[in-house]
């Protein structure tokens, strides 16, 4: 409890640097959804307080702040799947507005189609088996153990859903394979755009 308190007074008293810093950026790095990946030299943006953020915010209500052609970078890992696909639509367009010239957006997020033949393919109640189902429900495994309420997704994607949004919203696709969340696990994607 003290320590969500410390994380969440931290990210108050820094928010008005963060805030001006969105506002008057010329070249931002932004890790939005940040969770447990706080990474150096980006502005690490999440509505939770669990843990260690930079400024408390969704993403759209950030990339709102920032001036247009003012981010370099931006890192979304496991967020496309909190939004409903106009959220997502809405969240496309005000990055197109944002990002400079040959700035990038690195998304990684579970792909429907490897969870489901995850989820054929694994033994029932198995470790892939649930690690499956919680790239379609987002819970971790204390949420579940000490019955605890979680935030679940809203949507599940697959690689080519995605590949059609992002190309009706006219970016450069390239598709890598995941280096950030489960990267040894056959579950997620990774989608780096650029304009």
């Amino acid at each position: 409890m003290l320590r969500k308190a410390l994380i969440y007074f931290r990210a108050l008293i820094l928010w008005p640097f963060y805030y001006t810093k969105l506002n008057f950026g010329k070249s931002l790095y932004l890790n939005i959804g940040s969770g447990i990946d706080y990474r150096k030299n980006f502005i690490n943006i999440d509505m939770g307080y669990n843990f260690k953020v930079d400024f408390i915010s969704d993403g759209i209500s950030a990339l709102k702040l920032c001036k247009d052609e003012s981010i370099e970078t931006i890192i979304m890992s496991h967020i496309v799947n909190y939004m409903y696909i106009w959220e997502f639509e809405e969240l496309l367009s005000i990055c197109k507005m944002k990002l400079k010239y040959n700035g990038k957006i690195i998304f990684e997020n579970p792909d429907l189609d490897s969870i489901i033949k995850n989820m054929h393919n694994s033994k029932p109640l198995s470790y892939a088996f649930f690690e499956s189902i919680r790239g379609i429900f987002a819970f971790a495994e204390d949420d579940i153990q000490n019955r605890k309420p979680y935030f679940p997704y809203k949507m599940a994607y697959r690689l080519k859903d995605l590949i059609k949004i992002l190309t009706k919203h006219g970016y450069n696709i390239e598709i890598q394979k995941p280096k950030i969340h489960f990267a040894n696990y056959n579950r997620d994607l990774r989608i780096i755009i650029s304009k």
